[in-house]
């Protein structure tokens, strides 16, 4: 297993994502360009805090033929958080001719912070 992250963490943590199996990569998801192919990718909090989310989304859909994400929507933007994401944002992204939508839910918690999760599936090409 890999996990992508463009934040170094703490020698315990490289540690035990090591005993895990898990090998990371230190690269923004927007320059990862490796030719890795993955069963799923999940992608959870990540869009509103990268630098170019639609090239995040394009790059996800090339790692692999099953992409779930999660994401705040509708948040304000601040230095943190220099997105407002949307579920129209990220399907905008994505190529429909080849991937299929099976699940775009949006919802709102009861203290209003909106959400949406999206799960595409690429489809089957003929030989």
């Amino acid at each position: 297993m890999r996990d992508g992250d463009p934040t170094p963490r703490g020698e315990e943590d490289e540690q035990a994502y090591a005993a895990a199996g898990i090998t990371r990569f230190i690269v923004p998801l927007e320059r990862a360009m490796g030719e890795e192919h993955y069963d799923e990718v999940l992608a959870l909090n990540l869009l509103q805090h990268v630098q170019d989310p639609e090239a995040c989304v394009r790059n996800m859909l090339r790692l692999a033929p099953r992409v779930r994400l999660f994401d705040w929507c509708h948040t304000l933007q601040s230095d943190g958080h220099p997105h407002t994401i949307t579920a129209e944002r990220i399907l905008a992204a994505v190529d429909l001719t080849r991937w299929t939508v099976e699940k775009n839910v949006e919802g709102r918690h009861d203290d209003g912070t909106a959400y949406c999760a999206i799960i595409l599936h690429a489809k089957e090409t003929a030989v």
